[in-house]
C-alpha cells in the first residue's frame, strides 16, 4: 500500500452539447493512428516503483511516441519546436506545471493539435493561464475533490447520465468499471468541473455524482472531441480499468484529429 501523500504547496499563479464525431469511415485509420505524431509528458517517472499507465496504453496500442518523461525543458521545447497530432500531458504527481506552459497548450490547440491533459490541481492555479485553456473548452473549475469520508466512495466515479454509450467509453475496450477503486493517493484526489454555460461544446463525461449532468464532473470532452480533461488522477483506479480508459481517450482523440484533418 503507498505512502500517504499530502500535496506540497505551490505558487499561485452557455452550455451546450458536444457533437460526436461522425463514426463514417476516414480511411484507413489503423495507418493514421501508426503514423501520428505524439508527444507524451508524464511526471509518474519520478515514481520509478510505480507503473506508467499512459505509457503503457500507447505502447498497447503500438504506437510510436517522443517520451519527455518529467522533463520540462524537453517539453517546453517540443512543444515550441513542432506540431503534434497528439499532446499528452498526464500531470499526476503532486507537482505541478504551471504558468507558461498552457500557453503551449493553448498554441498547439490553435494549431489543431489533439490533446489530452490529466491534471489535479487546478483549485492552485485556475485563475492562471489555465484558465484560458479551461474557458475555451467551455468547463471551468468548480471544487477541489478530497477524501472527505476516508471510505472507498470518495474514489468512485460513474459515466454521467446518457454519457455510458460514449465512445470514450466503449472504443475500443468497454465495461469499464469506475467503482474499481486502488486508492494510492489520499487527500487531495483531484478536481471538479461544471459546464461554465459557454456556447462551445463541452461535454462532462464522467463524475462523481450518477445523476449530476453538469457539474462533479472529472472527465471532460471539448474541441470536437480534440481536448479531453480528466481531473481523478489515474492511479486511484485499478490498472486493469484505466489503462483501457487511458486507450481508448488515445483512440477517440486521435480519430477526431484526423477527421478534422480532412
Amino acid at each position: 500500500q503507498p505512502q500517504a501523500e499530502q500535496p506540497q504547496e505551490e505558487p499561485q499563479e452557455e452550455q451546450t452539447t458536444s457533437e460526436e464525431p461522425s463514426q463514417e469511415p476516414i480511411g484507413d485509420l489503423d495507418s493514421m493512428m501508426d503514423s501520428a505524431k505524439i508527444l507524451l509528458y508524464e511526471d509518474m517517472v519520478n515514481r520509478p516503483a510505480t507503473r506508467r499507465y499512459v505509457k503503457d496504453a500507447l505502447d498497447n496500442m503500438g504506437l510510436d511516441y517522443k517520451d519527455d518523461g518529467s522533463a520540462k525543458g524537453w517539453l517546453k521545447s517540443d512543444l515550441l519546436s513542432s506540431t503534434w497530432d497528439l499532446v499528452i500531458l498526464a500531470l499526476e504527481v503532486r507537482s505541478n506545471v504551471s504558468g507558461e506552459y498552457f500557453t503551449y497548450v493553448n498554441q498547439a490547440l490553435d494549431a489543431g493539435s489533439a490533446v489530452i491533459l490529466e491534471i489535479w490541481y487546478m483549485d492552485r492555479i485556475s485563475r492562471g493561464e489555465l484558465s484560458k485553456t479551461l474557458s475555451r473548452c467551455g468547463v471551468e473549475f468548480e471544487a477541489n475533490y478530497v477524501n472527505k469520508t476516508g471510505t472507498l466512495n470518495d474514489y468512485i466515479n460513474w459515466p454521467l447520465p446518457g454519457k455510458s454509450d460514449h465512445p470514450i467509453f466503449n472504443d475500443p475496450n468497454s465495461n469499464i468499471r469506475f467503482t474499481n477503486v486502488a486508492v494510492y493517493w489520499f487527500g487531495d484526489l483531484g478536481d471538479f468541473m461544471k459546464l461554465s454555460g459557454k456556447k462551445v461544446d463541452a461535454e462532462l463525461l464522467m463524475g462523481t455524482i450518477a445523476t449530476e449532468k453538469n457539474s462533479h464532473g472529472t472527465l471532460a470532452v471539448c474541441n470536437g472531441g480534440k481536448f479531453i480533461i480528466q481531473t481523478h488522477s489515474s492511479h486511484d483506479f485499478a490498472m486493469e480499468e484505466i489503462v483501457p480508459l487511458w486507450e481508448n481517450m488515445i483512440t477517440y482523440a486521435l480519430k477526431s484529429f484526423f477527421m478534422s484533418s480532412q
